[in-house]
Protein backbone atom coordinates (compact mmCIF):
# COMPACT_ATOMS: atom_id res chain seq x y z
CA UNK A 1 0.00 0.00 0.00
CA UNK A 2 2.89 2.52 0.62
CA UNK A 3 4.48 1.62 -2.63
CA UNK A 4 1.43 2.46 -4.00
CA UNK A 5 0.80 5.96 -2.82
CA UNK A 6 4.56 6.81 -3.27
CA UNK A 7 4.45 5.92 -6.59
CA UNK A 8 1.20 7.89 -7.32
CA UNK A 9 3.12 11.14 -5.90
CA UNK A 10 6.05 10.19 -7.62
CA UNK A 11 3.82 10.60 -10.87
CA UNK A 12 2.15 13.39 -9.94
CA UNK A 13 5.29 15.53 -8.80
CA UNK A 14 6.96 14.59 -12.30
CA UNK A 15 4.50 15.81 -13.99
CA UNK A 16 4.31 18.92 -12.75
CA UNK A 17 8.11 19.00 -13.10
CA UNK A 18 7.39 18.45 -16.91
CA UNK A 19 4.55 20.56 -16.87
CA UNK A 20 6.66 23.63 -15.52
CA UNK A 21 9.41 23.21 -18.53
CA UNK A 22 7.06 22.43 -21.15
CA UNK A 23 5.84 25.37 -20.13
CA UNK A 24 8.87 27.39 -19.82
CA UNK A 25 9.89 25.82 -22.91
CA UNK A 26 6.84 27.45 -24.80
CA UNK A 27 7.72 30.37 -23.04
CA UNK A 28 11.27 31.25 -24.75
CA UNK A 29 9.85 30.07 -27.83
CA UNK A 30 7.27 32.33 -27.84
CA UNK A 31 9.96 35.58 -26.71
CA UNK A 32 11.81 34.32 -29.24
CA UNK A 33 9.32 34.54 -32.26
CA UNK A 34 7.85 37.73 -30.67
CA UNK A 35 11.68 39.41 -31.34
CA UNK A 36 12.10 37.94 -34.53
CA UNK A 37 8.87 39.44 -35.41
CA UNK A 38 9.83 42.81 -33.80
CA UNK A 39 12.83 42.95 -35.61
CA UNK A 40 11.46 42.10 -38.88
CA UNK A 41 8.90 45.08 -37.95
CA UNK A 42 12.10 47.44 -37.95
CA UNK A 43 13.03 46.39 -41.19
CA UNK A 44 12.00 48.36 -43.87
CA UNK A 45 12.17 47.02 -47.84
CA UNK A 46 12.37 48.67 -50.79
CA UNK A 47 10.07 51.70 -51.38
CA UNK A 48 9.04 51.37 -48.08
CA UNK A 49 9.03 55.24 -46.37
CA UNK A 50 12.15 55.49 -43.51
CA UNK A 51 14.08 58.00 -41.10
CA UNK A 52 17.51 58.86 -41.52
CA UNK A 53 19.17 57.73 -38.34
CA UNK A 54 16.60 55.92 -36.93
CA UNK A 55 17.36 52.45 -35.75
CA UNK A 56 13.21 51.49 -35.36
CA UNK A 57 13.17 51.98 -39.29
CA UNK A 58 16.32 51.14 -40.60
CA UNK A 59 16.27 50.09 -44.76
CA UNK A 60 17.15 45.82 -45.00
CA UNK A 61 20.15 44.77 -45.88
CA UNK A 62 22.36 47.16 -48.34
CA UNK A 63 19.40 49.74 -48.98
CA UNK A 64 19.46 53.29 -48.21
CA UNK A 65 17.34 55.68 -46.47
CA UNK A 66 17.04 58.20 -49.49
CA UNK A 67 14.29 60.29 -51.68
CA UNK A 68 13.23 58.27 -54.78
CA UNK A 69 10.81 60.98 -56.38
CA UNK A 70 12.01 63.16 -59.62
CA UNK A 71 10.88 66.04 -57.16
CA UNK A 72 13.71 65.48 -54.42
CA UNK A 73 11.06 66.25 -51.54
CA UNK A 74 11.79 65.96 -48.21
CA UNK A 75 10.07 62.67 -48.06
CA UNK A 76 12.41 59.43 -47.86
CA UNK A 77 12.21 56.07 -48.77
CA UNK A 78 14.12 52.97 -48.96
CA UNK A 79 15.98 52.89 -52.13
CA UNK A 80 19.10 50.77 -53.79
CA UNK A 81 22.51 52.73 -53.93
CA UNK A 82 25.11 52.97 -57.19
CA UNK A 83 25.46 49.50 -58.89
CA UNK A 84 22.43 47.49 -57.34
CA UNK A 85 19.88 45.44 -59.98
CA UNK A 86 16.74 47.46 -60.26
CA UNK A 87 13.24 47.35 -62.03
CA UNK A 88 12.84 50.70 -62.59
CA UNK A 89 13.68 53.94 -61.75
CA UNK A 90 12.02 54.00 -57.98
CA UNK A 91 14.19 51.55 -57.43
CA UNK A 92 17.36 53.91 -57.32
CA UNK A 93 18.04 56.77 -54.99
CA UNK A 94 17.71 59.89 -57.36
CA UNK A 95 18.67 61.90 -54.17
CA UNK A 96 21.84 60.83 -55.05
CA UNK A 97 21.05 61.36 -58.71
CA UNK A 98 20.70 57.42 -59.93
CA UNK A 99 17.87 55.81 -62.45
CA UNK A 100 17.67 52.33 -63.44
CA UNK A 101 19.57 52.03 -66.74
CA UNK A 102 18.45 50.02 -69.60
CA UNK A 103 21.05 46.91 -68.17
CA UNK A 104 18.88 46.99 -64.95
CA UNK A 105 21.54 48.30 -62.81
CA UNK A 106 21.33 52.02 -60.82
CA UNK A 107 23.65 54.43 -62.09
CA UNK A 108 23.93 58.12 -62.79
CA UNK A 109 22.09 59.10 -65.43
CA UNK A 110 20.77 63.13 -65.28
CA UNK A 111 17.11 63.71 -65.65
CA UNK A 112 16.56 66.53 -68.55
CA UNK A 113 12.64 65.98 -69.17
CA UNK A 114 11.48 69.15 -69.83
CA UNK A 115 8.04 68.26 -67.48
CA UNK A 116 10.29 68.47 -64.52
CA UNK A 117 11.92 71.38 -64.99
CA UNK A 118 10.35 75.10 -64.35
CA UNK A 119 11.34 78.64 -64.50
CA UNK A 120 13.30 79.04 -67.89
CA UNK A 121 16.02 81.79 -68.60
CA UNK A 122 17.74 82.46 -72.01
CA UNK A 123 21.70 82.36 -72.39
CA UNK A 124 23.52 84.38 -74.41
CA UNK A 125 26.49 81.94 -75.91
CA UNK A 126 28.77 84.70 -76.66
CA UNK A 127 28.43 85.56 -72.86
CA UNK A 128 29.13 82.09 -71.78
CA UNK A 129 32.14 81.34 -74.48
CA UNK A 130 33.84 84.67 -72.74
CA UNK A 131 33.08 83.51 -69.10
CA UNK A 132 34.62 80.00 -70.24
CA UNK A 133 37.37 81.64 -71.31
CA UNK A 134 38.39 83.65 -68.45
CA UNK A 135 37.47 80.39 -66.12
CA UNK A 136 40.42 79.09 -64.88
CA UNK A 137 41.05 75.06 -65.35
CA UNK A 138 44.12 73.31 -63.52
CA UNK A 139 45.02 69.91 -63.22
CA UNK A 140 44.99 68.53 -59.87
CA UNK A 141 44.31 65.01 -57.54
CA UNK A 142 42.28 65.02 -54.78
CA UNK A 143 43.63 64.59 -51.32
CA UNK A 144 42.12 61.08 -51.15
CA UNK A 145 43.87 60.14 -53.98
CA UNK A 146 47.66 59.33 -54.98
CA UNK A 147 49.54 62.03 -56.02
CA UNK A 148 50.20 60.34 -59.19
CA UNK A 149 46.31 60.10 -60.32
CA UNK A 150 45.92 63.65 -62.46
CA UNK A 151 42.45 65.05 -63.26
CA UNK A 152 41.99 68.67 -64.76
CA UNK A 153 39.07 71.48 -64.45
CA UNK A 154 37.68 74.27 -62.78
CA UNK A 155 36.86 74.72 -59.06
CA UNK A 156 33.66 74.42 -58.20
CA UNK A 157 33.82 78.09 -56.31
CA UNK A 158 35.37 79.44 -60.02
CA UNK A 159 32.72 78.07 -61.18
CA UNK A 160 29.76 79.56 -59.47
CA UNK A 161 30.71 82.91 -58.98
CA UNK A 162 30.97 82.76 -62.95
CA UNK A 163 28.03 80.88 -64.04
CA UNK A 164 25.85 81.27 -60.63
CA UNK A 165 24.35 77.87 -60.86
CA UNK A 166 24.20 74.93 -58.56
CA UNK A 167 23.25 74.45 -54.59
CA UNK A 168 26.82 75.35 -53.54
CA UNK A 169 30.30 76.44 -54.50
CA UNK A 170 31.40 73.14 -53.81
CA UNK A 171 30.13 70.88 -55.99
CA UNK A 172 29.47 71.18 -59.91
CA UNK A 173 26.59 69.74 -61.10
CA UNK A 174 27.24 67.47 -64.08
CA UNK A 175 24.08 69.25 -66.26
CA UNK A 176 25.68 72.71 -65.59
CA UNK A 177 29.31 71.46 -66.95
CA UNK A 178 27.32 70.24 -69.95
CA UNK A 179 25.37 73.37 -70.27
CA UNK A 180 28.21 75.55 -69.90
CA UNK A 181 30.23 73.64 -72.72
CA UNK A 182 27.38 73.79 -75.07
CA UNK A 183 26.43 77.03 -75.10
CA UNK A 184 30.04 77.91 -75.34
CA UNK A 185 30.38 76.33 -78.68
CA UNK A 186 27.20 77.89 -79.64
CA UNK A 187 28.85 81.01 -78.64
CA UNK A 188 32.43 79.89 -80.75
CA UNK A 189 30.03 78.99 -83.84
CA UNK A 190 28.20 82.40 -83.75
CA UNK A 191 31.61 84.11 -84.23
CA UNK A 192 32.88 81.60 -86.67
CA UNK A 193 29.63 82.21 -88.89
CA UNK A 194 30.61 86.12 -88.07
CA UNK A 195 34.04 86.05 -89.12
CA UNK A 196 33.12 83.85 -92.22
CA UNK A 197 30.98 86.27 -93.42
CA UNK A 198 33.20 89.42 -92.59
CA UNK A 199 35.70 87.14 -94.68
CA UNK A 200 33.54 87.20 -97.76
CA UNK A 201 32.88 90.81 -97.75
CA UNK A 202 36.61 91.77 -97.88
CA UNK A 203 36.88 89.14 -100.79
CA UNK A 204 34.24 90.59 -102.66
CA UNK A 205 35.56 93.84 -102.68
CA UNK A 206 39.17 92.85 -103.27
CA UNK A 207 37.89 90.82 -106.41
CA UNK A 208 36.09 93.97 -107.24
CA UNK A 209 39.14 96.41 -106.54
CA UNK A 210 41.07 94.18 -108.91
CA UNK A 211 38.92 94.12 -111.70
CA UNK A 212 38.75 97.86 -111.65
CA UNK A 213 42.43 97.75 -111.75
Amino acid sequence: MESQRFAAWTRRRFGLVVGSLTAAALGVAGDGDAAAKKKKKRCKKLGAGCQHGSKRKKCCGDLLCRTTDASLSTETFCCKAEGKSCTSDVDCCRELGLDCAPDGVCRELLISDRAAKANFGSVDPVDMLERVRALPITTWNYTSDDPAVRHIGPMAQDFAAAFGTGADDRHIHPMDGQGVALAAIQGLLDLVSELREENARLAARISALEEAL
